[in-house]
């Protein structure tokens, strides 16, 4: 995710490496990707969620677009379309 700036779209692929959905998120999902350059941190909110449950539950590796986020130096993916890699 290095040299992407807040508010660029991205497409990202890899492993689900973790999928955390805490009870105090408020249906929002926490996944981690793992590629060949390292890991990426995707945020589904609950809309997006709603629209591929079976994929983020089953896939073991995803295609994710969405937009970059930055707050106090984290970076993060904000999900907008979820999809089965290969």
């Amino acid at each position: 995710m290095r040299g992407c700036r807040a508010g660029q779209k991205v497409r990202v692929a890899g492993l689900v490496a973790a999928h955390q959905a805490p009870p105090t998120a408020h249906g929002v999902h926490f996944v981690t990707l793992d590629d060949e350059a390292g890991l990426v941190d995707v945020i589904v909110h609950p809309q997006v969620y709603a629209q591929y449950p079976h994929v983020l539950r089953s896939a073991p590796a995803l295609v994710v677009e969405g937009v970059v986020q930055q707050h106090d130096g984290v970076v993060n993916v904000l999900a907008r379309r979820v999809a089965r890699l290969g």
